[in-house]
């Protein structure tokens, strides 16, 4: 399965309107900015326990975070040899300070409450809710559309002896791109057609 991709259930969750879990998770997204690291975590620890009782599968939870984690070792990576270079010892103060930790802290928040948000809710209560916000729609669809196509070429990739690393993004991108502007292309022709047949 997908990052961030819909995963159909029945728990109560699924049955909040789109538009009000839209809301919350911009919302909450904003106020994550202004809060500490220790407070970010308890807000991460809660939307865990939510998907936890949402009943979908952990590993959906832990891949969405995948690219954080990432982000986070480089990041930390990072900081220790800018703190060897400019001080000549390792310092972990310096190395996890807290800038460093209310950022790291607040991505995990912010991924995991859109990760939630999308595994939880389907494009199509997403286009009957935002049904006089056509654009916002199209963007949310495409949003989820382009970790699929990205998904699927990595898979062909793999599949035909490819390994993960840098080499494969950049024989994949020129296709990412091709293939994104087509289905953008294609979605906008439908809406069209669509609207000529409703006249």
């Amino acid at each position: 399965m997908n990052l961030f991709e819909y995963v159909k259930n029945d728990m109560i969750i699924y049955k909040i309107p789109a538009v009000l879990k839209l809301v919350l998770m911009l919302l909450l997204s904003i106020v994550v900015c202004f809060l500490d690291a220790k407070v970010n975590l308890i807000a991460f620890l809660l939307i865990f326990l939510v998907f936890v009782l949402s009943r979908v599968n952990v590993t959906y939870f832990l891949k969405d975070l995948l690219p954080i984690i990432w982000y986070t070792f480089f990041i930390v990576i990072f900081n220790i040899l800018s703190c060897i270079i400019s001080n000549g010892t390792l310092s972990m103060d310096e190395v996890l300070n807290n800038y460093t930790l209310s950022l790291i802290s607040r991505l995990f928040t912010v991924v995991s409450l859109t990760s939630l948000f999308f595994r939880t809710t389907s494009i199509f209560d997403l286009f009957y809710s935002l049904r006089g916000s056509l654009i916002i729609a199209l963007f949310f669809n495409f949003f989820t559309r382009l970790f699929s196509i990205w998904g699927t070429l990595s898979k062909t990739y793999r599949a035909r002896g490819g390994k993960r690393g840098f080499k494969m993004v950049y024989k994949l991108m020129p296709i990412f791109i091709l293939l994104s502007l087509k289905k953008a292309n294609d979605t906008y022709l439908s809406i069209c057609n669509r609207k000529k047949s409703s006249v």
